[in-house]
């Protein structure tokens, strides 16, 4: 096989292509390309990129953080409303037993009045108002505490209804019918100092010590 070393025109297909040494001395004698438009889009040429702003003196204050986050507080705190309150608004108070504090306020649903958490729940589960002997705290003394009748054996001065034991002694309630159900003195460790109306339910041990006639005396 005869070679050739690097003929200006190579043989392929019947064609002569230029080899690359030939084409890179052909480039150094072509005129220079003329400068090109922007790329354009639709035959119109591109719009040009806006200008860079110039850089800010060097007395201008950096940005900080900080700082925006002090304004923002301050304006946040400025804007937000006042949290005292109106000495001529008129506090809010249960209409049956005249409380002011109640975890939960709720309403008559006949006059749409407002009631506390107990009264509302009783007036819901028995259809009446609550009793005023349940409104006062057993902690509170009535204004009549040291007047009236007294019970010969506890002392007490609050009954729903005063009895005579055996010698002939005024007695309370409880005292009485302790007696006439046991034949013995009611223990002072049962005195209580609030009554509460009997519930609709019976007493599950059938125990009757304390009942009076629909009042049974509690804690």
């Amino acid at each position: 096989m005869t070679g050739y070393s690097d003929p200006t025109y190579a043989p392929y297909r019947g064609q002569y292509l230029p080899s690359v040494g030939s084409a890179l001395e052909g480039s150094s004698r072509l005129p220079p390309l003329p400068s090109l438009p922007l790329a354009t889009e639709y035959g119109r040429q591109a719009p040009l990129l806006p200008p860079v702003p110039p850089p800010e003196p060097p007395d201008a204050p950096a940005y900080s953080p900080r700082s925006r986050r002090r304004v923002l507080t301050s304006a946040s705190t400025s804007d937000s409303p006042r949290t005292s309150v109106d000495p001529t608004v008129p506090t809010k108070k249960c209409s049956h037993c005249e409380t002011t504090t109640t975890p939960m306020w709720r309403r008559d649903p006949e006059t749409q009045r407002p009631l506390c958490n107990a009264c509302g729940l009783y007036l819901q589960q028995r259809c009446k108002p609550r009793p005023l002997d349940l409104v006062r705290d057993g902690s509170e003394q009535r204004a009549d505490a040291n007047t009236g009748p007294e019970c010969s054996h506890c002392e007490t001065r609050s009954t729903s209804v005063w009895r005579r034991n055996k010698d002939g002694l005024l007695v309370c309630n409880a005292c009485g019918v302790y007696w006439r159900l046991r034949g013995k003195e009611r223990p002072l460790s049962l005195r209580k100092k609030t009554y509460k109306p009997r519930t609709k339910l019976p007493p599950v041990n059938g125990d009757e010590e304390g009942t009076i006639r629909g009042w049974i005396v509690v804690e």
